[in-house]
C-alpha cells in the first residue's frame, strides 16, 4: 500500500510540474480586419459511386438515379 502511495504521489508531482507556468510573455495581438465571407455559394457538381446527379438550385435539391440493385 505504501509503495502504491509513493508511486501515485510521484505521478501527481510530475503531472503538476509538467502543467506549470511556461513563458510569461504575452502572445502578440493582431489588429488586422478579417476579410468578410462571401454569401455566394453553389454546388456545381455531385455524384455518387460515379453516377452524376441533377442539381436544382431553385428547389434546393440534388437527385441521383442509382442503377437498379444498388445497395443504398
Amino acid at each position: 500500500m505504501k509503495k502504491a502511495f509513493v508511486v501515485l504521489s510521484a505521478m501527481l508531482l510530475l503531472t503538476l510540474m509538467a502543467c506549470g507556468g511556461g513563458d510569461s510573455t504575452p502572445l502578440p495581438t493582431t489588429t488586422t480586419t478579417p476579410t468578410p465571407l462571401s454569401s455566394a455559394k453553389a454546388i456545381t457538381a455531385f455524384s455518387l459511386n460515379g453516377v452524376a446527379g441533377t442539381i436544382n438550385e431553385t428547389g434546393k435539391t440534388i437527385a441521383v438515379a442509382m442503377p437498379s440493385g444498388t445497395n443504398v
